[in-house]
């Protein structure tokens, strides 16, 4: 689900890109680029194209921040974004990576949740601190949400108690045995309110072992 701050354009500076490589893997990529309107618009374009063609060469979630950051070193709009990338081999074993990203979730059986806390670095082109990766297992029926932090800071709430209203929002929807929906999982937390921010939320759920 794409979500846009503003009334005025259908895009804005938040991206998301859904990738399998030729070896049966699955990227997964959400990011956030600093600012609003078609200038931070432009940036978000040039990011995920770069994370796409990073996606498809690289061996995975570590090497595709790193060659984030050096891109953000010759592109002044992606300076600052945020990303958060995860890898899934066919089996459920999977890596991930983020760069200043909120931290990914996995639902599991009966709407348990774990936040994916590892695997963390500073925002692209913020630090000389190389980017860390951190695995995770995917089981069959667990779905993986990634989202950006217009999603957990719409209504003021500082960013732990708006990731701690989604994770409770993914268990209702979770414990319903039905497939967790983004577009279901943002109208829940939004209502009626118009977001302020733009907003991404990626749901990807392994049906088979």
């Amino acid at each position: 689900r794409y979500e846009p701050g503003t009334e005025h354009l259908v895009v804005g500076g938040d991206l998301f890109d859904v990738i399998r490589t030729d070896d049966g893997r699955l990227v997964v990529i959400v990011g956030d680029v600093v600012g609003h309107g078609l200038h931070a618009a432009a940036s978000m374009g040039q990011l995920r194209s770069a994370a796409r063609v990073l996606a498809l060469v690289s061996a995975g979630p570590l090497e595709i921040i790193q060659g984030l950051e050096a891109f953000a070193g010759s592109a002044p709009g992606v300076m600052y974004a945020t990303v958060a990338c995860v890898s899934i081999e066919r089996n459920g074993d999977g890596l991930y990576a983020c760069a200043g990203h909120p931290y990914p979730i996995v639902v599991r059986s009966g709407g348990k949740s774990d936040l994916l806390v590892e695997g963390r670095s500073a925002s692209l082109g913020v630090s000389d601190q190389p980017p860390t990766v951190a695995k995770v297992h995917i089981d069959e029926g667990d779905c993986l949400v990634l989202y950006t932090d217009g999603l957990v800071e719409h209504d003021g709430n500082d960013i732990d108690k708006g990731i701690q209203r989604l994770r409770d929002t993914l268990k209702h929807a979770g414990s319903t045995g039905e497939l967790i929906d983004a577009d279901a999982v943002v109208d829940s937390i939004l209502g009626a309110a118009t977001p302020r921010d733009d907003i991404v939320v990626v749901c990807v759920t392994r049906l088979d072992a």
